[in-house]
């Protein structure tokens, strides 16, 4: 007697336009091409790109537990939390992606000024620029100096 095999056919789950995978939201259900390739029009919240990813590349992310993301961000690392000389890393700055450099929202942990810094300034080993509330106070302290020397 022969023993024949029965494969069962995995089931994909269901992909819903709005559903969120990683940092990719599914906009639109291309439908299957000419190459019987399922497609999916995907908008990263990153950068704000449009793309188009292949059904399988979903899947396979859903089954690994991997976050997706755009081939432009895909190089990208996060640094939220992040703290340097003074700032911290609040999010990225959504739409501010531009040839492989992204831009991040940062806070003066003194005063609560939020700036803008590209990720090679992050990245660097320099300082950041120094926010104004620091020249503003060393200004004050030679001014009130000054006056106290003054009225001697």
């Amino acid at each position: 007697m022969v023993a024949t095999v029965v494969r069962k056919r995995r089931r994909h789950p269901k992909i819903y336009v709005g559903d969120r995978y990683g940092d990719l939201e599914v906009i639109e259900d291309l439908g299957i091409d000419n190459t019987h390739h399922h497609y999916y029009s995907c908008k990263c919240h990153m950068c704000g790109n449009e793309t188009r990813e292949l059904r399988e590349k979903i899947v396979t992310a859903m089954d690994k537990g991997k976050e997706l993301r755009c081939s432009r961000c895909s190089f990208i690392k996060d640094r939220t939390g992040i703290e340097k000389d003074g700032y911290r890393v609040l999010h990225i700055v959504e739409g501010a992606t531009r040839d492989r450099h992204s831009f991040w929202s940062c806070e003066c942990m003194t005063c609560g000024q939020v700036k803008v810094f590209s990720t090679k300034q992050l990245a660097s080993k320099s300082s950041l620029p120094k926010c104004i509330h620091i020249n503003a106070r060393k200004m004050f302290e030679s001014y009130k100096d000054y006056q106290l020397t003054a009225s001697l």
